[in-house]
């Protein structure tokens, strides 16, 4: 806290007080938030949200793809996964054998030419 009001007594512009005040508060409210984290030896584990790992997989992407995207090991993207309860299966929409065979059929019946990547999009959509 010191080293703000040095910082003031150095700069040629006046800071008003109210402001110097909050720094003061910020820079120690920090403080206390450095001293309460311990540190943990290794890398900075990374921070990323079930909601993104969800969505990447909903759109087709495996986990080395998404541990590409963002810069990490894919089995940190793992590792969070089970963090998180985050199952691929439970993502995908239930279907009864008999339901997907009529949806199949139905697709092949409207698009006889499909082949598997495009049954794949119909399926998908």
């Amino acid at each position: 806290m010191d080293d703000i009001a040095q910082l003031n007594a150095k700069l040629d512009v006046q800071i008003d007080l109210a402001v110097l005040d909050r720094l003061q508060e910020v820079a120690h409210d920090l403080h206390l938030l450095s001293d309460n984290q311990s540190a943990t030896p290794g890398r900075p584990s990374y921070d990323l949200p079930p909601n993104i790992i969800e969505t990447f997989l909903l759109w087709g992407h495996t986990t080395a793809k998404i541990a590409h995207l963002f810069g990490m090991c894919e089995r940190t993207v793992r590792r969070r996964m089970t963090q998180y309860g985050i199952r691929f299966e439970d993502l995908l929409t239930p279907l009864e054998d008999n339901d997907l065979d009529a949806t199949v059929r139905n697709i092949l019946q409207r698009h006889p030419n499909c082949g598997y990547k495009m049954m794949i999009g119909h399926l998908n959509a």
